[in-house]
């Protein structure tokens, strides 16, 4: 079954935020008030969207594991929604794949030309070839210092939460596409998936979902895919991802059922080119 994301809100893992800012102590005045709206004019189309942690995503497009890719010291997305600007402030919320937090962002210039203020912190921002990143700090409750992340766009129009955000970004990078169904009879049946966790062609399913929230729980220690039919049906699988070639495997537990064991291969889908 697809686990709740971002399970409560651990305000504490992001440590610079105690909460909601209160827009009436955030309304600049004067020339203040002028250089807010010149900021928030130039940085918008900056830094609206959905965002993932560069380094989550490069290793999940490296290894095809969202389990490999998996570090909770990280945050690994991060909605930026600019619609909800209140005085010189906008309220984030990003997470790791498990839990989530605020973080404040202030149209208020930074230590550095073309900043603004992220966590207290300055976030700057690139463009090449198109594409923007943005660097952002985090507060380290262990390490007792700020860490900074670097972020790619994955959607400028936000997809509704961080876990809509995140589960599309993954379905698009690792499996959306067409794929031959390979059976044990050598025949083969075109299966799709989609982006959205659509799915037609694969049995009686018609949705799938490829969990991220894994090591945080008994028997998360396995990459997982599951399918869920109209009539709430569903089947559980393993899976591995080598070049065109999806497999899914049965899980079996352990003697103490807290660990997953990878089982027979039962399904093998190719990618068609």
């Amino acid at each position: 079954m697809k686990k709740l994301f971002f399970a409560f809100l651990a305000i504490c893992v992001f440590a610079t935020c105690k909460g909601r800012t209160d827009s009436s102590t955030n309304k600049p005045t004067g020339d203040s008030s002028i250089r807010t709206q010149k900021l928030i004019k130039k940085f918008t189309p900056i830094i609206q969207g959905d965002w993932i942690n560069k380094y989550y995503a490069e290793k999940l497009i490296q290894s095809k594991s969202p389990l490999a890719a998996l570090n909770f010291r990280d945050v690994v997305s991060i909605e930026i929604n600019t619609d909800s600007i209140k005085g010189d402030s906008l309220v984030c919320l990003g997470g790791d794949a498990h839990d989530s937090g605020y973080s404040t962002l202030k149209f208020v210039a930074g230590k550095k030309p073309s900043t603004i203020k992220f966590n207290g912190q300055d976030l700057s921002y690139s463009v090449e070839k198109g594409d923007t990143t943005i660097r952002l700090a985090y507060y380290d409750g262990e390490k007792k210092q700020f860490l900074f992340h670097t972020y790619i766009r994955a959607f400028k129009r936000l997809r509704g939460n961080l876990g809509d955000a995140l589960e599309e970004y993954i379905d698009k990078m690792l499996v959306a596409g067409n794929y031959n169904l390979i059976d044990s009879t050598k025949s083969s049946i075109t299966v799709h998936f989609d982006e959205k966790g659509q799915v037609k062609g694969f049995l009686d399913f018609d949705k799938y979902f490829v969990n991220y929230d894994l090591n945080s729980d008994v028997n998360d220690n396995l990459d997982a895919m599951y399918f869920k039919g109209p009539n709430h049906e569903q089947l559980n699988f393993t899976f591995k991802i080598s070049a065109d070639t999806l497999k899914l495997y049965d899980t079996n537990e352990n003697v103490d059922s807290t660990e997953l064991l990878v089982g027979k291969l039962k399904y093998k889908l190719v990618r068609q080119r």
